[in-house]
């Protein structure tokens, strides 16, 4: 509100000083008072650049064109047009008429340069800036570090260069590309602090934001909290500081780290609401929404719905509360609370009809609670109306992709593909389209078109080796055969259950050779050394779990690998494969170590219990 208040009164101002200049202007070309061309034609330009300005603004981007043509005969020899096309430029590409920015750029790059060559340099920089953007967009990066080298040699000394590196950082991570915004943030974090220190502390902020994001990921919270308070001390007075920490908590929160997620919020919402006022409201509201989480978890709904209803009063007319309440629907529905869910939702729907949230989500439960209902035909006729109604929409291939999921779950696996497929094809570098890939050819194993698996991961691991969700992905592929597997063992089908088997420690050993610096490798050798178990392959599976011991001490399900050897070797002297003398001081090693690391975990009594029955023999 107040940056909007802003940006009125000083158009307002540029309007005053405009006008002024046009009075004056004409008050000096009354009879017997002298005459300043220069000073008139200036404020002549200012009224066309005003009236260009709200024309953009309006979208009318014909007229505005046709008249910066016009402005461009009328003021061909002005020092001040240059100035005046890059304003134009800059406002196209804030309404995201990047072409025509792009034009305009390119004009006063290669016509301006004898007039004003520190503009046409500024112009070229941003022509160079949307070429590299197209580039990104396109997943051509190699084609992309060439051309941001090239423009490092062609405008080093720029003070501008710093900002151009800085926002071509942030396009490689709204493409998902983190391992090269991690390297460009650090260059400008390194070797432009000279020249623009705002922008170097800016970079070397998000250094710091993706480090602890990938601790985050990789479960280390410990290391993750260290970090986050190291952070705090570096940038204690940057304003930014608050969207980071907010950034932090939601992180932990997606990862279930509720009371890691309940700190962060809790410091922002107490320490930066000098600094950061709306960040500190958000947080306020995060805070009450994870108490009321915690509730309904807990089945206390009638504790949770006054926290809603006093959430309700102290946030009313944010927009952030639709998204807020959404949340607390959505976790009423996890406990089979429909009721209570239908009735956020119709509350959110009422209070902020235009909003997306109201409107997607609205939509997204409909088809669920048909597919729950088993009224199929109801569900295919909303899901059509979802595409029909929403095909504009950016965030709608994410809640297809939620959608596409319901029918899964629903055994609707005809539909679901479908779905998955219209992720793939319209959104073939994101997220959702990894999970989308992942799902197809889960749904193909459940279809028993296992010819196709294969190749649908060697497309998976080909189209998003850089992608941070690849691991899980192929993880959750593994899943499908690992639990195909224990249906057919319920069922007696002992060679259909083994071949499944085979099939998931198949995929789960190529995400422990292809991707061996995943943080995921542990969880793929444990379920790998369980798969190898059942087969009775037991050489193999003590070898996925020894891998995790020797290199995976902190993994929450160590103690398990660390258990399995043992089992292993058990069943090993129990098959007649390996002598007792020969198995039993194996078993003992594992079993000590188990006690002396894990001493509380799962397996430490049965480790224990066969201790205190072999030592006394």
């Amino acid at each position: 509100m107040y940056k909007k208040s802003f940006l009125t009164l000083a158009a307002l101002l540029v309007f005053l000083f405009a006008y002024a200049y046009l009075v004056n202007a004409q008050q000096e070309t009354l009879p017997g008072t002298p005459v300043d061309p220069n000073r008139t034609a200036f404020a002549s330009m200012w009224v066309w650049r005003l009236k260009i300005r709200d024309l953009i603004d309006s979208g009318d981007y014909a007229a505005a064109e046709s008249l910066i043509e016009q402005m461009k005969v009328n003021f061909a020899r002005s020092e001040e047009l240059g100035d005046n096309l890059l304003h134009f430029a800059w406002r196209c590409e804030q309404q995201g008429q990047k072409n025509l920015a792009r034009e305009l750029y390119q004009d006063v790059s290669q016509n301006y340069s004898k007039i004003d060559p520190y503009q046409a340099a500024f112009a070229s920089m941003w022509v160079s800036r949307f070429n590299i953007y197209d580039l990104i967009d396109a997943g051509d990066y190699a084609a992309a570090e060439s051309l941001i080298e090239q423009m490092k040699v062609n405008f080093a000394g720029n003070t501008e260069l710093a900002d151009h590196l800085y926002n071509i950082a942030w396009k490689y991570h709204e493409n998902d590309r983190r391992d090269l915004a991690r390297v460009l943030y650090q260059d400008v974090s390194q070797n432009y602090s000279d020249i623009d220190p705002y922008r170097a502390a800016l970079a070397s902020m998000w250094v710091s934001r993706l480090k602890i994001c990938d601790l985050i990921d990789a479960g280390d919270y410990a290391a993750a909290e260290s970090s986050v308070n190291q952070m705090k001390v570096d940038f204690a007075r940057s304003e930014d500081l608050a969207d980071h920490l907010l950034h932090f908590a939601w992180r932990c929160e997606q990862q279930g780290q509720r009371n890691l997620a309940r700190v962060l919020y809790q410091d922002v919402s107490q320490n930066y609401s000098e600094i950061a006022p709306y960040r500190a409201g958000l947080a306020s509201m995060w805070v009450s929404k994870l108490k009321i989480c915690d509730l309904i978890d807990a089945g206390d709904y009638a504790a949770a719905e006054p926290l809603i209803e006093q959430m309700k009063v102290n946030f009313a007319g944010s927009e952030d509360l639709a998204n807020v309440l959404h949340d607390m629907a959505y976790k009423y529905r996890q406990s089979q609370e429909n009721a209570r869910a239908d009735e956020l939702d119709q509350y959110v729907l009422s209070h902020w009809p235009s909003t997306e949230i109201a409107s997607w989500s609205q939509q997204v439960e409909i088809i669920k609670s048909y597919l729950r209902d088993a009224n199929d035909a109801a569900a295919d006729a909303a899901s059509n109306k979802l595409l029909a109604a929403f095909s504009q929409q950016p965030t709608l291939l994410k809640e297809i992709y939620q959608v596409a999921s319901a029918y899964d779950r629903a055994g609707r696996y005809d539909k679901a593909g479908q779905l998955y497929q219209y992720v793939i094809d319209n959104q073939s570098n994101t997220e959702d389209a990894i999970w989308a890939k992942a799902s197809t050819a889960k749904l193909n194993i459940l279809l028993g078109n296992e010819a196709t698996v294969k190749a649908a991961l060697d497309i998976l691991v080909a189209d998003f080796n850089y992608q941070q969700d690849l691991p899980r992905a192929i993880l959750f592929a593994g899943e499908q055969y690992y639990k195909e597997g224990l249906s057919k063992e319920s069922e007696g089908l002992a060679d259909q259950a083994r071949d499944r088997f085979e099939k998931a420690v198949e995929i789960w050993d190529r995400l422990i050779n292809e991707l061996p610096d995943s943080t995921l490798v542990a969880e793929a050798c444990c379920w790998a050394g369980d798969c190898y178990f059942k087969l009775g392959k037991h050489e193999e599976s003590i070898r996925r779990f020894q891998k995790v011991v020797d290199n995976y001490p902190g993994y929450e399900h160590a103690w398990h690998a660390l258990f399995m050897v043992g089992c292993n070797y058990e069943s090993m002297k129990n098959s007649g494969l390996i002598s007792k003398s020969q198995a039993d001081p194996k078993i003992k090693a594992a079993y000590t170590r188990l006690l002396e690391k894990y001493p509380t975990c799962p397996a430490a009594q049965g480790a224990r219990e066969w201790m205190d029955s072999n030592n006394s023999k």
